[in-house]
């Protein structure tokens, strides 16, 4: 996906579920917090709709890099464009959004938004 679009947003999507993942305790209690940062579901949404998206490119098995870094030049305002309406289609979803019906938000963009009919 990075290839594609140059989006360090995806490019960083594991990292940023990780660190959304991790936990601190507090204080010398057993008990458990999760540290939720304030892009974390703006950034999770856009690298699920982004897959889902991806999912319909198929290469050809000769593909070469060389020529996918060259769609990449040739068409970075396009891309750009790609990344600015995935990142206003899931800007509505609430930030203490749990991670399933995140994924059915976004489900739910995909299908009704980018899906052809």
């Amino acid at each position: 996906m990075v290839l594609l679009t140059d989006d360090s947003l995806a490019s960083n999507l594991s990292e940023k579920a990780r660190a959304d993942n991790q936990r601190k305790v507090i204080g010398r209690e057993r008990r458990w917090d999760y540290e939720r940062y304030e892009n974390t579901t703006l950034h999770l949404a856009q690298g699920l709709l982004s897959n889902l998206i991806l999912k319909g490119i198929r290469f050809s098995p000769d593909t070469k890099t060389a020529d996918v870094l060259k769609f990449k030049r040739k068409h970075k305002d396009e891309l750009g464009l790609f990344r600015n309406v995935i990142e206003k289609l899931v800007s509505d979803i609430p930030i203490d959004t749990p991670f399933e019906t995140l994924q059915q938000h976004v489900q739910d963009i995909y299908t009704n938004d980018f899906q052809p009919a």
